[in-house]
């Protein structure tokens, strides 16, 4: 789905404009982004959280010669997904789709 979509969607399922919704979602797109690179966690109820983690510095010797690769720490943007989701996914999937039993070769 894109966010295109999305809003048509959220449109469709509400008594909002589709221009109302796209400012609301650019709104708080802006919020979590200005929030994360404050180093703060930006966590959605029933959809997860959003924050920042550190890759230290690490030293990587190449086998077929003397050079070493160094790849600097870096800080990245993750967001890790709620139980909550996961569970409500996974109890859809598993009354929705009959499971296929392994092919026998």
């Amino acid at each position: 789905m894109t966010k295109d979509e999305f809003i048509s969607e959220l449109a469709n399922r509400s008594m909002f404009s589709q221009h109302a919704i796209k400012e609301i979602f650019d709104l708080s797109v802006d919020i979590v982004v200005d929030t994360v690179v404050k180093g703060e966690n930006v966590e959605l109820p029933c959809l997860g959280r959003f924050s920042l983690s550190k890759r230290r510095k690490a030293v990587y010797k190449n086998l077929f010669g003397e050079k070493e690769k160094v790849i600097n720490s870096t800080t990245y943007p993750t967001f890790k997904i709620s139980t909550a989701l996961k569970s409500r996914v996974k109890k859809h999937i598993s009354t929705s789709q009959p499971r296929e039993s392994p092919k026998k070769g």
